[in-house]
């Protein structure tokens, strides 16, 4: 049976919403990163206007260790500011797409259907054990503490190599920003990736609440469409089907069953 076209428009526009919300929330986390970003360069910018020589650092071995020594806590100290606040803001998010894409789903279920759909009012647990559930081995927050922890050690290695007189400040803030914009590709691919997981969820909890038999598989066909969503797209899978896709079939992916 074909789907209909306006049912299917207000399904996919739920998506939509969903993005433009994880959108608006990663603009917060990228904030806070940038913050963190700008005072560790006016901290570099600072050590090079007392010791550096021809734009090169030049300092003895007890003020290299005493200055290692202040960036070890300050990075660690960096890592452990933006873990807390990335998962805590994705937390969050993680909590309304899941009620967002579970009571929208019921609503327009409920709108297109003639008979009065019984569907439950999730509680606030169920939804929490759901955003703190596992993809691909692993919690979105330990994803988090490993790649802040991970720039960390690579920002620490470069400013040490500039305070050791083998970067100029130019060199060492490039390779900074650099780090910087990585961490930000790495943010935002998590907070879509874990959106589709709870939008997976949210959907198969509407579907068993509701009595839905079937489920369509539709992805954003373009031109980074991967060939396993364009594979799938548009195919039909009974509800209780164990050998069915369901999304992220990989890391920013952008498909709905």
């Amino acid at each position: 049976m074909a789907i209909d076209k306006e049912y299917q428009k207000m399904i996919e526009q739920i998506k939509l919403d969903n993005e433009e919300l994880t959108t608006g929330q990663i603009k917060e986390i990228l904030k806070k990163q940038k913050s963190d970003r700008d005072e560790l360069l006016d901290y570099v910018y600072i050590m090079f206007g007392k010791y550096a020589i021809d734009n090169l650092i030049s300092m003895n071995s007890v003020k290299l260790n005493s200055i290692k020594k202040e960036l070890t806590k300050i990075l660690s100290n960096n890592a452990s500011s933006l873990t807390r606040s990335e998962i805590a803001v994705t937390t969050e998010l993680l909590s309304n797409v899941f009620k967002e894409t579970y009571y929208k789903n019921a609503f327009i279920l409920d709108s297109g259907i003639k008979i009065d759909l019984d569907f439950n009012l999730i509680r606030q647990e169920f939804i929490d054990a759901i955003v703190n559930k596992e993809f691909a081995g692993e919690l979105f927050s330990d994803r988090i503490w490993t790649n802040k922890t991970d720039m960390m050690n690579k920002l620490q290695l470069e400013i040490i190599e500039a305070m050791k007189g083998n970067r100029t400040v130019q060199q060492v803030s490039n390779n900074i920003k650099k780090q910087y914009d990585v961490q930000a590709y790495e943010s935002l691919r998590l907070a879509r990736t874990e959106m589709a997981r709870v939008e997976a969820q949210a959907n198969e909890e509407i579907a068993r609440s509701t009595g839905i038999k079937k489920q369509l598989f539709l992805a954003t066909l373009d031109n980074k469409t991967s060939e396993i969503c364009q594979f799938y797209d548009g195919q039909e899978f009974d509800i209780g089907d164990s050998n069915k896709p369901i999304p992220p079939l990989h890391p920013f992916a952008v498909a709905y069953l």
